[in-house]
């Protein structure tokens, strides 16, 4: 008794095995090898193609039925990039979309013809579950393609799909890529928006709060110093005494112009006695009156540098030097500077802006202070000189050197250092990050 086989139960058991075969593959290379070779169990073809997209997106021929390897800048590997892009371009494309050697443009036409091709063509699209395109199918038949092979094609690719993307691995890059290549023109609309959005310009540099007005206590006399009585950054008041100079040498110089003065003052007490009987003596009383004179100048002149010797405060304030240890014996000149009193509250921030830093700055600029000892508050200021020439830091860094008054009752406290953000005209955000680099070429090729 003969039993006859149902076509469509032969189709489905085929279609089961394939799908079995896929699942059961062990790489990605091992399943292409399927895609383009076993599938001629289930369809009637002469030639097959796969095709995937790359990670930049570009189609690229992955294998071929009949042969292990495809060069992919042959002849007919370019020519198979030029007719899969004609397909995308068609209106059918997003679907399974038979088609016949007829329908190729002339240049496609003509090469298909003379390769030898099958003229009935099926492109098949691979898309995942979340849509995303990850290639497709090409075969190439003698005979037209019917309904029943694109219902059967349609399953097998979705197996096929899913098979793909397991021997992939993780798919989180594969989707960013996928996303990326799908929406990079809005992407590339957005960051061109950005670059040349109006951008408003700033520089980060160091800063330290100064005193607006201080006075300078200089040494009035030269010597050197004895003791300095006040310690830094203490209040003082108006008549504190401050440092004072080494006393010895103006106590010498007054005790030898005293002694001088007393010589010449006996001298003319003596004259002056003899002067009624001494014609001589009446004589010589004018010239010791004038030395006498000299004297007591000498001794008046030693005795106010001796009292200058001892520094005091002119102005009720803080005393703004670096270390007492740093004064003590050392000797000074007229007019050297030794410190500052200054009234803490009267205060203004002094920037110093490093030359390669330097960006177009007007008097009124905005400024925030970031303070190191509390860089999650910060002061504004309005910038309200800046200087001509550039100056060296005692880092020996060439900078600009600004100064910027407080707004706002509440002021940092004198001496804190920190941070500027220094704000300028507004440019274009590249020309804000390529400002830099452009600086250094120009001065590194000259361009």
């Amino acid at each position: 008794m003969s039993t006859k086989t149902d076509p469509i139960l032969l189709s489905l058991s085929v279609l089961l095995q394939l799908e079995q075969a896929a699942r059961h593959a062990e790489s990605q290379r091992e399943l292409a090898f399927l895609f383009v070779n076993d599938s001629r169990q289930l369809l009637s073809y002469h030639q097959a193609f796969f095709w995937r997209f790359d990670d930049f997106g570009r189609r690229k021929i992955e294998l071929a039925s009949n042969v292990s390897e495809i060069d992919p800048h042959s002849k007919t590997a370019l020519a198979l990039l030029d007719l899969l892009g004609w397909v995308s371009g068609q209106d059918a494309a997003s679907g399974i979309h038979p088609f016949t050697s007829a329908d190729l443009p002339s240049e496609l036409r003509s090469f298909w013809e003379s390769e030898g091709f099958s003229p009935y063509l099926l492109a098949v699209p691979m898309k995942t579950a979340h849509g995303v395109d990850m290639g497709g199918l090409l075969f190439a038949s003698a005979e037209p393609w019917n309904q029943a092979h694109m219902t059967l094609v349609e399953k097998l690719a979705d197996a096929y799909v899913h098979a793909w993307v397991a021997l992939e691995g993780p798919r989180r890059k594969k989707q960013v890529l996928s996303h990326f290549r799908n929406n990079w023109r809005r992407y590339a609309a957005g960051a061109a928006f950005l670059l040349l959005f109006p951008f408003r310009q700033y520089v980060l540099v160091p800063a330290e709060v100064v005193a607006k007005e201080p006075f300078i206590v200089s040494a009035p006399v030269s010597g050197v110093v004895h003791a300095v009585t006040v310690r830094p950054n203490v209040e003082v008041k108006k008549g504190d005494l401050l440092f004072e100079l080494d006393g010895t040498d103006f106590l010498n110089r007054l005790n030898v112009a005293k002694k001088a003065f007393d010589v010449v003052e006996a001298e003319y007490l003596k004259n002056s006695q003899q002067a009624f009987n001494c014609e001589s003596c009446r004589a010589k009383l004018p010239e010791l009156a004038a030395s006498m004179e000299k004297q007591r100048a000498e001794v008046a002149w030693v005795s106010a540098q001796f009292e200058q010797s001892r520094v005091l405060s002119p102005v009720k304030g803080v005393a703004i030097f670096s270390d007492q240890n740093d004064w003590r014996g050392r000797p000074v000149s007229v007019g050297e500077r030794v410190m500052m009193v200054a009234d803490p509250s009267d205060t203004r921030l002094q920037i110093s802006m490093p030359v390669s830093d330097a960006i177009a700055i007007e008097n009124d600029t905005d400024v925030v202070f970031y303070s190191n000892v509390n860089p999650l508050d910060s002061y504004s200021a309005k910038i309200s000189s800046t200087s001509y020439e550039a100056f060296p830091t005692p880092e020996q860094v060439l900078a600009y050197r600004l100064y910027a008054s407080f707004e706002g009752k509440e002021h940092p406290r004198l001496g804190m250092r920190g941070t500027a953000k220094v704000y300028g005209a507004r440019a274009p955000l590249i020309y804000y990050l390529l400002r830099r680099p452009a600086v250094w070429l120009r001065r590194t090729l000259g361009i």
